[in-house]
């Protein structure tokens, strides 16, 4: 699969910090949407706005969770979705942050 748009997210109780990279690995948007229905169909909406995609399987996203509501939005567009150890994410803040504070923008 030609991935082109990469996809991380921070994964929150009340709402979830996104960030979307494309192929180079340059930040190309990020935002935050709630752990809500009406944020679970948006998502979709923002990605292909965000990415000019019409047709899925050129995303890749990555979360800390492999199920739930957010996962089954994500599995239904067609995208790549792959689950991160979320003690993978605290070893990268650890080594990349001075005070090892957690940072929701940079954990996505």
């Amino acid at each position: 699969m030609d991935l082109q748009w990469y996809v991380g997210v921070n994964w929150g109780k009340a709402e979830h910090q996104l960030c979307l990279l494309d192929a180079t690995g340059e930040r190309q948007a990020e935002r935050k949407i709630p752990h809500t229905e009406a944020g679970f169909v948006e998502l979709p909406n923002w990605l292909s706005e965000q990415t000019n995609q019409t047709v899925a399987s050129k995303i890749g996203l990555e979360l800390e969770t492999s199920s739930g509501p957010m996962v089954d939005c994500l599995q239904a567009t067609g995208d790549s979705v792959s689950v991160i150890n979320p003690k993978r994410s605290a070893r990268f803040r650890d080594r990349f942050s001075p005070a090892g504070a957690k940072d929701d923008r940079r954990d996505a």
